[in-house]
């Protein structure tokens, strides 16, 4: 995935840097360099995002995954 590509979903998507780095399990920072091009996008979180922007996975899931994943709790 190109940085571009990235940058296109999360804004399509409403999606914050912290929400891609929370549903990678990695920090702001790292999600930080997805997006200048510094490091390449993990093809796991690419995977799931090309799956939400051509939508295969809800979005609401995918918001509710990260939410989880920061708290520890469902949305409710």
């Amino acid at each position: 995935m190109k940085p571009e590509e990235l940058i296109d979903i999360m804004t399509r998507h409403k999606l914050s840097r912290a929400d891609i780095a929370a549903l990678a399990g990695k920090t702001t920072r790292q999600a930080f360099s997805w997006e200048k091009g510094i490091f390449a996008v993990p093809r796991t979180l690419a995977l799931i995002l090309y799956a939400l922007d051509e939508g295969k996975v809800d979005v609401r899931w995918v918001i509710n995954r990260i939410h989880k994943e920061i708290t520890g709790e469902d949305r409710p």
